[in-house]
């Protein structure tokens, strides 16, 4: 993976899979983000994913709202749960490089971006997928590693949304010079594995944040939460960042009352042009 004579940078191509928990409208909390490949990684991972729930004689793709009572999920014991989640989370831990999530407070955020208001142009999800890309640069920044960072985000109602902020973020990079925020796609959890993955650690730093006990069999999943943090490489475990009440207030006071053009959307967060 090397691309560079300088041996203190390297040329790293990493995806970002990205999904939410917490995004309807009364929860207390949002939490986006996920693992951290190399996307030369993704393959094996994929195929030992579904090695592991084929073991475990499960034939549909994981989502952690199926492991309620009334969910397809919600029939396993409590030693199948923690054994299955034993499985998975050693597949992710040993395979990423590392994961990244960002959490904000969803009822404050409504108190800055009123819904009757900004319905359909700004939405908790996607600050705090813009949280994990500026902390994704920061990390790409600290150690030294070039390469721009690809996302793969779980499909949701946020989507366009979600379009907004990469152009705003790559427009931003644009004009200082940099090139670390990567591609955008878009798929479901069926087709990419990974993303289920992201959807086991948006859930559990999500759980952890409200305070909640890993009980019952979801024991296993405290692991997902877990920061490490080095001076010389990136958290080979886990880093979980907060929006923090003045920034979302200091966004909505830049950003100002939105534009509505019938027939058109006119995007809240719009990308910067090149003169700007």
């Amino acid at each position: 993976m090397h691309q560079s004579a300088d041996p203190k940078r390297k040329a790293i191509a990493l995806a970002h899979y990205v999904d939410d928990s917490g995004s309807h409208d009364d929860s207390k909390l949002v939490v986006m983000g996920g693992p951290v490949f190399l996307q030369k990684s993704s393959f094996t991972f994929h195929y030992d994913w579904d090695r592991i729930l084929q073991n475990h004689g499960i034939t549909r793709p994981i989502h952690m709202l199926e492991f309620n009572q009334y969910g397809y999920l919600g029939h396993l014991s409590h030693d199948q749960r923690r054994a299955l989640f034993h499985d998975l989370i050693h597949l992710i831990n040993t395979n990423k490089v590392y994961s990244l999530t960002a959490e904000v407070d969803n009822l404050e955020f409504q108190n800055f971006f009123p819904r009757s208001k900004y319905k359909g142009l700004i939405g908790a999800p996607p600050l705090a997928l813009m949280w994990c890309m500026f902390h994704n640069s920061i990390l790409s920044r600290n150690h030294n590693a070039s390469g721009a960072t690809a996302y793969i985000v779980g499909d949701s109602n946020s989507n366009i949304q979600i379009v907004d902020t990469h152009a705003f973020i790559r427009s931003y990079e644009r004009r200082t010079k940099q090139a670390i925020t990567g591609s955008l796609t878009f798929d479901s959890p069926k087709n990419v594995h990974a993303l289920q993955a992201a959807d086991m650690i948006a859930w559990a730093n999500r759980k952890k944040k409200l305070g909640e006990p890993f009980e019952g069999g979801f024991e296993p999943l405290e692991l997902l939460t877990r920061t490490v943090e080095s001076e010389t490489r990136p958290p080979m475990v886990h880093l979980h960042v907060r929006v923090s009440s003045a920034r979302v207030e200091g966004l909505a006071k830049i950003l100002g009352d939105p534009i509505r053009t019938k027939g058109r959307r006119v995007a809240l967060l719009k990308a910067l042009s090149e003169e700007e």
